[in-house]
């Protein structure tokens, strides 16, 4: 996936597509989203992209994506996909299972 930068108009080829299907109003998922966050800044750098989806804004994307507990992120890019479900608070098990 290219994707322009927010400092110009060069493009970058992310390594990482990671979703993470969130109710924004739950503190589990806020703790994931936080969780997620120090995890790219920490191991995954600038070659990952992070997609916020809050289920009350996009419900259709449960059904598209057969997503049954909430919070839940999937590993989208490199391929296979893989899914974890849960704030994301055990850090190491995290990375363990996203970086092939």
């Amino acid at each position: 996936m290219l994707t322009k930068n927010n400092i110009g108009n060069e493009a970058i080829a992310y390594e990482y597509l990671l979703e993470l299907y969130v109710n924004k109003n739950s503190s589990s998922s806020i703790r994931a989203i936080k969780n997620i966050q120090l995890i790219k800044e920490q191991f995954l750098k600038e070659k990952t992209e992070i997609v916020i989806i809050d289920i009350y804004e996009n419900p259709e994307k449960l059904f598209e994506n057969g997503i049954l507990s909430i919070p839940t992120l999937i590993r989208k890019k490199p391929l296979p996909e893989i899914s974890i479900i849960g704030d994301l608070s055990n850090e190491q098990e995290v990375i363990k299972l996203l970086i092939i």
